[in-house]
């Protein structure tokens, strides 16, 4: 059992919810593991019953294999299946080596050994932050992006190498796509859907005369790996959605850590979202801009 952990239980996201008193009669419930780098703390389907509390490192929570939800220190995982102790929804994978305070619902729920009331509030503040995820989830996926409307962090591209216009593949096409991940990463991120028209129609796939979204994603991971730089895929997860029966491409990315630039023609750009738009950095502009975004590599 674990005694010696009060300061950094306290510090927990889920137990802000909680008084200080009631969160320091759980101290003596908890169980401390550690994992290594790359070990499953869980599998999918398997039972539930635990609440995981990281006290340090990083831990992924994966649906079918791909990440969905990143945690670290001071956070809580696993509330679903701890509240209706039911089977794990999904997978919990260490991104790092990782020091973990485990409490099992067996003990929160004998009242021999914790109060009733206790219970019910950890219940509570569990459950609100469930409700907080399932509506910030709702509010991320492709339906709901549509509805919004392309926007500083959004953005729709009918394909990613065909004009239509045409009828032929076209490098500027793909340009345009990479323009738009460059400039997420060098600002907050975003969301672009391939296979969607300006105005939110979802056109699919088809268009882009791949045999397969695989073969797509390969494709799109080509294109940014000669293009801006195969490091910066590390911010980027793109995967195929539907919405009305139509598939499309789905391209997240994260801010990045480190500048990213666009070869074109044999010159290297710089691009960030400006509104609904992508944006040119002149020299001039570019220090200030490097300075203050990315302020830890650059003094």
């Amino acid at each position: 059992m674990i005694h010696d952990l009060t300061g950094s239980i306290l510090k927990m996201d889920v137990l802000k919810y909680l008084s200080p008193e009631d969160t320091l009669a759980l101290v003596p419930l908890l169980y401390r593991a550690v994992f290594p780098s790359g070990h499953h703390i869980y599998y999918e389907n398997d039972p539930g019953g635990s609440l995981y509390f990281i006290l340090k490192g990083e831990v992924a929570i994966e649906l079918s294999g791909r990440q969905i939800r990143k945690y670290g220190p001071d956070e809580s995982f696993g509330e679903v299946a701890f509240i209706d102790e039911s089977i794990r929804t999904g997978s919990a994978r260490a991104l790092t080596d990782v020091d973990l305070a485990i409490l099992h619902g067996s003990d929160l729920y004998d009242p021999l050994i914790v109060s009733p009331v206790i219970a019910m509030n950890l219940q509570r503040a569990l459950a609100a932050k469930v409700v907080g995820y399932l509506r910030s989830t709702l509010m991320t996926t492709t339906r709901y992006l549509l509805m919004q409307g392309e926007g500083d962090r959004l953005e729709f591209k009918s394909t990613l190498r065909m004009n239509l216009h045409t009828g032929k593949f076209d490098k500027e096409i793909e340009h345009a796509v990479l323009k738009t991940l460059a400039a997420f990463l060098n600002t907050e991120g975003g969301t672009l859907l391939v296979g969607v028209d300006d105005k939110a129609t979802v056109l699919g796939l088809e268009a882009d005369q791949f045999p397969n979204t695989d073969r797509m994603m390969l494709h799109l991971t080509k294109l940014v790996s000669d293009r801006i730089s195969m490091n910066h895929m590390s911010f980027i997860s793109c995967y195929p959605d539907s919405v009305d029966q139509k598939e499309l491409l789905r391209i997240d990315v994260s801010p990045a850590d480190t500048p990213a630039y666009l070869e074109h023609n044999g010159e290297e750009r710089f691009y960030i979202r400006t509104g609904p738009g992508t944006a040119f950095l002149k020299t001039s502009e570019l220090y200030d801009y490097l300075r203050k975004r990315f302020y830890r590599v650059i003094p």
